[in-house]
């Protein structure tokens, strides 16, 4: 299965895992004018597919994956500070490990 980088360029920000566990991620990003972030992301499971373009066909492995845009205030979060994001990311683990007993 393919796991959720370490590291990724996404929308003019260079994200950083700072930590994670086997259902959350944290990110530190940063922009070119050096303002940071962090965003805290509950990880979910894509299952292998196959599509067609025309005559081609791509296979998709299974892969964790990172919340989209979209999905903000489901599966991930975003905060200014170090402090709130890993308030949150504690916060999450600690619930999700409540809930696996």
């Amino acid at each position: 299965m393919n796991q959720i980088p370490q590291k990724f360029r996404r929308k003019k920000f260079d994200y950083e895992l700072v930590c994670r566990t086997q259902n959350f991620a944290l990110y530190e990003f940063v922009n070119t004018r050096k303002e940071k972030g962090w965003e805290v992301h509950k990880l979910r499971i894509r299952k292998a597919t196959t599509t067609k373009f025309g005559d081609t066909t791509v296979s998709y492995p299974e892969s964790e994956v990172l919340a989209q845009d979209n999905e903000f205030g489901t599966y991930g979060w975003h905060f200014m500070s170090l402090q709130g994001a890993l308030n949150c990311y504690n916060t999450k683990v600690v619930q999700h490990q409540a809930n696996d007993k």
